[in-house]
């Protein structure tokens, strides 16, 4: 009898043992991958992996049938003990189509097989502006590269941007990106230019010259020793300091955002150039640069005492193009003191066939600095100017002030009530009516005393 229940236990072991779930039977793996990559690209192969039954567990690794030439992180495979997710790093490193890919345990439990194309970078069209520059240390320009895909389908690559010994901000310098079939994507960045010479190099894939900018740093400046201040208004034929100089460039100024430039040598003496268009403008440089007199070009004297004389030069934009131009600029206090300059009378000028004071507005100050902001509808050269206070006279090495008893002499004595807006026939009625009360009451009380 014995022996018939053992042999039925058997039975009922062995049928269970049959349908018991293996291991990593209740594991669901889930993968998304790109369909077409670049060679030589750190290519995301995304994987999500959902536990039914607790205890389950094993470790996956991410396979196709060729054999992958190039990189596959992790190599010792992702252990699974609860539902979570795990990005695979595929780079390879051969353009070919890798079929039947998978992530799996290497046993029965593995996601859906996928194919993984992977073509050339040249596949893909790569543009950039500017190609070459001459900038001198610490300028600024804007660089532009735009990847086109003019395939039928999304192409997934990565890149990245080598700037040397310059300096650049904006999009990332390495990224992995998809672009979609036909399509171009565009990154832009602003690039502080170095102490020396060097090209910045742009990486597509396994392409790791897929564009250059040559970035050029002069090896010698004209120096001048730096002033402290403007000229007068007269002189002409200036020469250019070259050592106060800012130059940046933008490959397009659009409408609807502020395009802005910043300066930060002082004896330029402007702070912020903000520019506004009505119109697009293609490839713009603007080049600010300090005069150390008035220029030759420049016929006709400016009403008052100059500061500084600033040359600005557009290429590509003018005014068809602008909407409106703030200009920024500081003046420093010590000018002002020894000049005895009103600084309620200092202006930015634009000449133009002739000297226009523009509208200018005073913005704050410091210790050092008095600080204004004007407006302007274009580009070329400005004078910083102000005017002797009312009652100095300035003869060069002589400041003289005009005596005080000329000043009180010339100044008009108020009337009482004039302040109040009264006509003086008025104030002369009032006092008469008043006279005219305090008289008859004192005729009053004299009768009445009688």
């Amino acid at each position: 009898m014995w022996i018939k229940k053992m042999y039925f236990l058997l039975i009922i072991f062995s049928f269970l043992i049959l349908i018991a779930p293996s291991v990593n039977a209740s594991i669901t793996v889930t993968v998304t991958a790109p369909s077409s990559v670049t060679q030589g690209s750190n290519i995301p192969i995304s994987a999500s992996f959902v536990v039914g039954q607790e205890g389950d567990s094993g470790t996956f690794y991410f396979s196709c049938d060729q054999t992958v030439s190039g990189e596959v992180d992790p190599q010792s495979g992702y252990s699974i003990v609860s539902s979570s997710s795990k990005t695979y790093t595929f780079t390879p490193n051969t353009a070919q189509t890798y079929s039947n890919c998978k992530v799996s345990d290497g046993g029965s439990q593995y996601s859906s097989t996928f194919a993984v194309n992977v073509v050339a970078p040249s596949t893909l069209t790569v543009s950039g502006s500017p190609s070459s520059i001459t900038n001198n240390s610490g300028d600024t320009f804007s660089l532009t590269i735009s990847i086109t895909n003019p395939t039928a389908s999304a192409v997934t690559t990565s890149y990245s941007l080598g700037c040397s010994s310059h300096t650049c901000s904006g999009d990332q310098t390495s990224d992995t990106i998809s672009i979609s079939a036909g399509a171009t994507t565009t990154l832009q960045w602003t690039v502080t230019v170095g102490s020396s010479s060097a090209n910045i190099t742009f990486q597509l894939g396994s392409n790791s010259n897929a564009f250059t900018s040559s970035v050029t740093v002069p090896s010698t400046v004209t120096t001048t020793t730096p002033s402290s201040g403007g000229g007068g208004g007269g002189g002409g034929g200036a020469a250019v300091n070259k050592t106060h100089k800012k130059t940046q460039t933008w490959t397009k100024i659009t409408p609807g955002s502020a395009t802005i430039m910043k300066i930060t040598d002082p004896e330029i003496g402007l702070k912020i150039i903000n520019i506004t268009v009505r119109n697009p403008a293609q490839t713009v440089t603007i080049t600010v640069t300090k005069l150390d007199g008035k220029p030759a070009t420049v016929v006709h004297e400016i009403i008052g005492k100059v500061y500084k004389y600033i040359d600005i030069n557009a290429a590509n934009i003018n005014e068809t193009h602008i909407d409106k131009v703030k200009i920024q600029f500081e003046v420093n206090k010590s000018w002002i003191n020894a000049n005895s300059i009103d600084p309620n009378t200092i202006a930015l000028n634009r000449y133009k066939n002739g000297w226009e004071k523009l509208s200018t507005k005073k913005t704050s100050e410091d210790n050092d600095f008095v600080y204004y902001e004007a407006e302007t509808t274009g580009f070329s050269t400005f004078a910083i100017s102000g005017e002797v206070m009312a009652g100095v006279t300035t003869v060069p090495g002589i400041t003289t002030t005009t005596p005080l008893i000329t000043t009180i002499l010339t100044t008009t004595i108020p009337i009482i009530g004039a302040e109040m807006g009264m006509p003086v026939w008025s104030i002369v009625l009032i006092i008469i009516i008043i006279v005219a009360v305090i008289g008859f009451w004192l005729y009053k009380k004299r009768l009445v005393i009688k």
